[in-house]
């Protein structure tokens, strides 16, 4: 189990995590049957003290092995892998990693890792090193070029191959620093890999290789080997997914192979690929499925996405692909990751949102926050609200709007603003009803040419509830995000040029960016959800030899009926809305709604005036809602105001946590 070190209201950089959380963590990961931890980076004195702690006073330990990172300051400012300030750093801190484990340094404050006095002696219970991070195609080339007059490396420990590249004569170098150093003041060793990731890989992608950078460089372990003073071993270590990169979609080496379910299975082909190209044993040191609403890549063929998947699709995959990476016959997989992290960041959302404030809301749409076993849930104890059908927690809850046989009422929390709409003697399934939203005071309309609807004020967003299948959130055309920021990429128009009227009548649909326009080369076949992408101005469909498929979308406007209560049988926990009777709950994520920083009632401002996204805050909205049939209430104002760096969230297992847990439990039963 890969474990972070952030929690609501603070970066993984606080080490806020707490002795007492760190032993009921390690309760709940060894109850759930796993039996080792990975960490990336030097934490807290906390982690190493509860680690020791729980070793001691368990029956069965948990085992650790223990990263080395790269400070991202010096990975983004230096090319060239070679520079001191990174090259040097980063062996310095593989003695750092060393001491700490063998309850031997004193860290004063920095900016790269954990600091205070270590001293426990975990090391009994430590596996091994995965040194670096997921290195960057550009950076790999880069230190290559230039550096090409590196003649490989040889030492006490660790030496190249004649293939080995510049890169992977430092990584040997790294590696023999961190043998050496063991070795030499503890008389131990230990198991040492190398990060690696797709983009990196020793593989060759043909087709990718015609449209991508990312695989035309290669970092392979394998030119990387050990003199016989070096005991313990080397194994390989990657993070695979099973929706990135694209080639897993389309290359003909995965997309027919076919598992003994009868699917095709183009992860499980990679991971042998991957496993058959080694000597020495590979792990997959990261896979795993987000459970956030918000998606940036898609799985073709087993739909096994980088989101938009709820907490009992989440363990289902993450059973699947843990018997993938055995079957593929890799030595074991690390799932990542054990909680959720509210400051992480995705790259199709990144523009929206203020990355700085990331740690004090729940952005629902950012998949990087939710690829934990453990949820940290709005409330200190439990959520304000929950679209379920039972509307009780609403009692009390003045109405923000009220007309005749109409009612919205209105909530928020630091991952949702709640709806309820109450009709007078009406089914709320079979009545189509709207709400609308006024956010930003620099745009909006007064009608809804869509929906053929008039309000009282300049409304920007139109909440749609229209039956289990066709409720949807549409905005007004000024205020779309991604028509403004990515229209280039998309449509291949400026996006400044004739931009929308501020009082546009038109109300779009609210979609993710998931791909550039994507050309490829020595294509067999097209899977069946690309064929739409397809641009026939380009290429014919019979000329495979090279195809262009548009930029892909996902439309996160569309609202998912289901229950979102973690306590009801039937629970959801992507659900947005329930219809109950005469009520219907709604629960809408704040970035769906244009705000960048929910915890300080940040919106965006203008796109066409700032060129992109600018910030302003608002202390009120207006909402007003109205039926098919003809009833309506005039707008209402609701009051916000944030809760600024002190954000409330409580911990709940996930479902997924005990589908891991049962699986977990056959493989312990059998020995495996």
């Amino acid at each position: 189990m890969n474990m972070g070190a952030g929690k609501p209201g603070s970066y993984a950089t606080d080490y806020a995590v707490t002795y007492e959380e760190y032993m009921n963590w390690f309760r709940q990961i060894q109850e759930m049957n796993a039996n080792a931890l990975r960490v990336y980076t030097i934490l807290g004195p906390e982690f190493y003290h509860a680690f020791y702690d729980f070793n001691m006073e368990s029956d069965e330990p948990l085992y650790l092995i223990h990263g080395v990172w790269v400070d991202d300051y010096v990975l983004r400012n230096r090319n060239d892998a070679y520079a001191e300030d990174l090259r040097g750093h980063f062996k310095e801190d593989c003695s750092k990693v060393v001491d700490v484990l063998h309850g031997h340094r004193r860290i004063f404050f920095n900016s790269r890792h954990g600091y205070g006095h270590y001293k426990w002696d975990v090391s009994p219970w430590v596996l091994g090193y995965i040194l670096g991070v997921e290195w960057q195609a550009d950076q790999v080339l880069y230190t290559d070029h230039k550096r090409d007059d590196v003649a490989g490396f040889d030492d006490a420990y660790l030496y190249t191959t004649a293939d080995a590249t510049p890169f992977e004569s430092l990584m040997c170098e790294v590696g023999d620093h961190i043998i050496g150093y063991e070795t030499r003041k503890y008389g131990q060793q230990r198991l040492v890999a190398f990060s690696n990731w797709t983009e990196t890989d020793p593989l060759d992608h043909e087709m990718w290789m015609s449209n991508q950078q990312e695989n035309r460089v290669n970092f392979d372990t394998e030119h990387i080997q050990a003199h016989e003073s070096y005991a313990s071993g080397l194994f390989a270590s990657y993070h695979v997914y099973p929706y990135y990169p694209e080639f897993l979609n389309f290359e003909a080496a995965y997309t027919t192979y076919v598992d003994e379910t009868g699917q095709v299975n183009p992860y499980r082909a990679y991971l042998k690929a991957l496993n058959e190209h080694h000597d020495m044993p590979v792990v997959i040191a990261e896979f795993g499925i987000p459970t956030s609403r918000g998606i940036s890549h898609e799985d073709a063929f087993r739909g096994y996405d980088q989101g938009h998947k709820n907490e009992q699709e989440q363990g289902e995959a993450l059973v699947v692909l843990y018997d993938d990476i055995l079957k593929a016959g890799c030595s074991g997989g690390i799932i990542f990751s054990w909680q959720d992290e509210w400051f992480e960041r995705t790259w199709n959302v990144m523009y929206a949102v203020d990355t700085a404030r990331e740690p004090y809301w729940a952005d629902i749409q950012t998949n990087e926050e939710f690829f934990g076993l453990l949820a940290y849930d709005p409330g200190e104890t439990e959520t304000i609200s929950q679209a379920d059908g039972d509307v009780s927690e609403w009692a009390g809850v003045t109405p923000v709007a009220e007309g005749e046989g109409v009612s919205l009422s209105m909530m928020y929390d630091e991952a949702y603003l709640y709806f309820r709409v109450h009709l007078d003697g009406r089914n709320a399934e079979s009545t189509k009803t709207y709400i609308a939203l006024d956010i930003t005071p620099q745009s909006g309309s007064t009608y809804d040419e869509v929906h053929d609807l008039t309000f009282d004020r300049e409304m920007d967003f139109v909440i749609q509830l229209d039956g289990r299948e066709n409720s949807k959130v549409m905005v007004q055309e000024r205020y779309c995000a991604l028509w403004a920021n990515y229209r280039r990429e998309i449509y291949l128009m400026d996006a400044f040029f004739n931009p929308p009227a501020k009082d546009s009548s038109l109300f779009m649909d609210i979609d993710l960016y998931l791909r550039d326009r994507l050309s490829i080369a020595n294509v067999l076949f097209i899977p069946e959800n690309e064929k739409q992408y397809i641009d026939y101005d380009v290429v014919e469909e019979r000329n495979l030899d090279r195809v262009t498929l548009n930029a892909r979308l996902f439309p996160t406007g569309e609202l998912r009926h289901g229950n979102s209560n973690p306590d009801a049988p039937d629970f959801d926990s992507i659900a947005d809305f329930m219809f109950a009777g005469s009520d219907v709950e709604v629960r809408i994520p704040w970035q769906l709604l244009n705000f960048s920083d929910a915890s300080e009632m940040m919106i965006h401002d203008d796109y066409y005036e700032h060129y992109g996204v600018e910030d302003m805050q608002i202390g009120e909205l207006y909402a007003s809602v109205m039926t098919e049939a003809g009833a309506a209430a005039p707008s209402g104002r609701l009051a916000l105001k944030g809760w600024g760096r002190h954000p409330t969230a409580h911990e709940r297992l996930k479902q997924s946590y005990y589908i891991v847990q049962a699986a977990f439990g056959q493989y312990k039963e059998a020995g495996e």
